[in-house]
């Protein structure tokens, strides 16, 4: 064969060659789509997940401060994972009582009389994470936790009479009085300091005093 001509089979193994590497680069882009496709699937930004939970946004920022959901960032902006929002919306479901439920509310009612993080662990026999679990939603609405003996020092003062249970509802209340309280204490401070200047500048003018 002269050396200028060109086989047939070496033309086709060029054609076959260039098919493969095209199919892979093709493969290779569709891929990458798929991935981002994938990402865009199961990861949801703040504002979309605000929209999905029909809540505010600083419900979401509440729940990441209570390490309930776990946001990550990428890309320069925090997205959470579907399969974690997933999970937290089954939980806020409604549904018959369950044992998980049942001690929710033994939790929760522990809690609102002033009982501690341990008290829960003793008390209903749970793990220490899912006592603590237990503590942050609790607050995530912004009820204050008080530790049972820091409830008991209160009531020690007589807040609310002999025998009153200390609630959460009334320690803005507390707070009041006692702001109130130092306030009249300072203006009585005030005016027995007025009073004894006045008395000793009539003293040292031999004036007696009236």
């Amino acid at each position: 064969m002269p050396r200028g001509d060109i086989s047939i089979h070496s033309i086709m193994r060029r054609i076959s060659s260039a098919d493969v590497d095209s199919t892979a680069s093709a493969r290779h882009v569709s891929d990458q789509v798929d991935t981002k496709a994938a990402s865009a699937e199961v990861e949801l930004t703040r504002d979309e997940l605000a929209n999905r939970l029909g809540v505010h946004k600083s419900k979401v920022r509440r729940l990441e401060k209570a390490k309930v959901l776990h946001p990550v960032l990428r890309n320069g902006r925090y997205v959470f994972d579907l399969k974690e929002v997933v999970a937290y919306e089954r939980s806020q479901r409604k549904g018959p009582p369950s044992d998980a439920g049942q001690i929710a509310g033994r939790a929760f009612h522990l809690l609102r009389e002033g009982k501690g993080f341990r008290d829960l662990v003793i008390e209903l026999s749970i793990e220490p994470e899912r006592a603590r679990e237990l503590c942050r939603s609790y607050a995530l609405d912004g009820d204050l936790i008080v530790p049972a003996e820091g409830k008991r020092e209160i009531e020690r003062f007589g807040f609310g009479g002999e025998g009153y249970s200390l609630r959460g509802e009334d320690l803005p209340r507390f707070f009041r009085n006692l702001v109130e309280l130092i306030k009249k204490l300072r203006d009585r401070a005030t005016d027995l300091e007025s009073r004894l200047r006045a008395a000793e500048a009539l003293g040292k003018s031999g004036i007696p005093p009236t």
